[in-house]
């Protein structure tokens, strides 16, 4: 699963270590409803913090490679203008 998260989705193993904690709470003790929930509770809490986190971090300037979309469609398939 960690090679998946890191080579193959592209994240960090910061990031891949942090998709790991709502699993590590299974460890808890008590029924298997307690431990799900602890997990989802878990879960749900990072969703929200990432979501917080897109409202208050600023975008940063526009990429300066990347083509503006009129440029795309100026020309057509074979090259002629």
């Amino acid at each position: 699963m960690t090679l998946y998260l890191q080579d193959g989705r592209g994240l960090s193993p910061v990031l891949t270590g942090l998709c790991f904690i709502p699993q590590a709470l299974v460890a808890l003790h008590g029924s298997f409803a307690h431990r799900a929930s602890a997990a989802m509770f878990v879960a749900a809490r990072f969703a929200l913090i990432g979501l917080l986190a897109t409202r208050v971090v600023p975008a940063g300037p526009p990429h300066p490679h990347k083509p503006q979309p009129e440029h795309l469609f100026r020309h057509r398939a074979d090259g002629w203008p």
